[in-house]
């Protein structure tokens, strides 16, 4: 192995960061996302860059993601190291962290050879060249009618096509909030709605066939995450035009392999902080494509770093047409890692293919 590739320095840092507005779902409310950075660097100088954005109940949880962050560091206790050693530092139970360390590893190798993640990783998959641009949905989180409405008008007239509104509540609460939005953006922007696994499977049906004439694209995560055998039956038995999509359920490649190969969904949701490492993400995305599954990428709500990997892997592994992904949701937040990071426009997000690795550093630098 080449000594300039070998890590010299691990470096740790904790962000905590304001939202925009309170964030609501059916199952959590949050005012503040927190999480780590972490910065790599090789003898050669080159730096390489990972974000671990926890999701308690689907990841570890905050503190748990630092301690193994700071284990892999400590890998680097006896001198110099060679790649592999971090990325075997981190236990399964850590996917965030995981996440965190082969993004690092990966923007790193990218940064060396002068070319982007989304291109490197398409490259040595030989997927083709990559996506240069990657529409988005706005996410309007759960309010009242009114205000949800508002940020539809909103995010319509910037040029968003797909919105993606979290529900979960009360049957009519939902439909009012349903109606308001229908009625102020009218027929033509997609509606896709997030029960985030509240509903049970007679609650699921019946929301179904009432939901149906709104033209909804389809609704992510009806059923609680364990439920993978009523996915399947729901998709088959509501009879309407209304998709059925799993999120929580999609929470490991083997789930997703299920998933896809017994055909319990018409689309996965792949969240890459909570499947681990990139590659682990691009094996998803794979092998959803193969049965005919569309697949969505997002974010776990996470700050510049994260958001960047995700937008690189819908680059590198969507292929053509992806749909609108869950990458837009740097505006939900009031600050960043980075100062002014690139967000959407006309409803997409440009992929800087043009600059080497993640296409951003922390601090600007």
């Amino acid at each position: 192995m080449n000594d300039d590739t070998r890590i010299v320095g691990a470096d740790v840092r904790p962000y905590r960061l304001r939202l925009s507005d309170t964030y609501r779902s059916s199952q959590v409310e949050r005012t503040d996302r927190e999480g780590w950075l972490l910065r790599l660097e090789a003898r050669d100088g080159t730096e390489g860059w990972g974000e671990a954005a926890p999701l308690p109940g689907r990841t570890e949880d905050h503190d748990a993601a630092g301690r193994a962050l700071e284990a892999a560091g400590g890998a680097l206790g006896d001198g110099p190291a060679p790649p592999d050693r971090l990325r075997s530092a981190l236990p399964d139970e850590a996917p965030a962290a995981a996440h965190a360390v082969g993004l690092a590893l990966d923007d790193l190798e990218a940064r060396r050879s002068g070319e982007a993640l989304a291109t490197r990783w398409a490259r040595e998959r030989g997927d083709g060249a990559p996506l240069g641009r990657v529409e988005v949905n706005a996410t309007l989180p759960m309010e009242r009618p009114e205000e949800m409405a508002a940020r539809a008008r909103a995010a319509v007239d910037r040029g968003f096509r797909c919105l993606k509104i979290k529900v979960g509540d009360s049957a009519t609460r939902d439909l009012h909030r349903l109606t308001a939005v229908r009625r102020e953006v009218g027929p033509e922007p997609a509606l896709r709605l997030d029960a985030n696994g509240a509903w049970t499977r007679r609650e699921a049906r019946s929301r179904l066939l009432r939901l149906e004439p709104y033209g909804i694209e389809y609704v992510e995560q009806p059923l609680p995450p364990d439920d993978l055998e009523g996915l399947g039956l729901l998709r088959e038995e509501t009879g309407t035009g209304v998709r059925v999509a799993a999120d929580e359920s999609a929470s490991t490649p083997d789930r997703v392999r299920t998933l896809v190969e017994k055909g319990l969904v018409d689309v996965v949701v792949l969240k890459p902080c909570v499947l681990g490492a990139p590659e682990r993400t691009l094996e998803a995305a794979r092998a959803a494509s193969r049965h005919g599954v569309d697949v969505v990428f997002t974010t776990c709500l996470g700050a510049a770093v994260e958001r960047a990997g995700a937008l690189q892997l819908a680059a590198a592994g969507g292929g053509e047409p992806l749909p609108p992904c869950g990458l837009a949701t740097g505006e939900l937040l009031d600050e960043d890692v980075v100062p002014a990071p690139a967000g959407p426009d006309g409803g997409a997000l440009a992929v800087p293919l043009d600059r080497p690795g993640l296409g951003l550093t922390p601090g600007g630098a």
